[in-house]
């Protein structure tokens, strides 16, 4: 039988987090600077919509992973709440 504590590795995956919402806000400040050029008379190309529209599946990734999480956790929780039942 699986240790529970084992299989889910919860601070590594907040450690990966912390940094992916990191450099999600780098870029997402890179593509703001290059909108505000773009309101200086830069018309907008087919690169940076395309851009925006990887910028835009980085948040809603973000948001989707941080729910993951959360359910694993209580998946965590509930199969110990199981163990402590069953006795073991």
């Amino acid at each position: 039988m699986r240790k529970i504590d084992q299989v889910y590795q919860f601070d590594e995956a907040n450690r990966h987090l912390e940094i992916a919402e990191q450099e999600f806000v780098k870029g997402h400040r890179s593509q703001t600077e290059l909108i505000r050029e773009s309101e200086n008379g830069v018309v907008p190309n087919f690169l940076m919509i395309h851009a925006q529209d990887h910028v835009m599946t980085a948040q809603a990734e973000l948001k989707l992973i941080k729910k993951l999480i959360l359910n694993y956790k209580l998946i965590h929780d509930l199969e110990k709440r199981i163990e402590v039942l069953d006795g073991k």
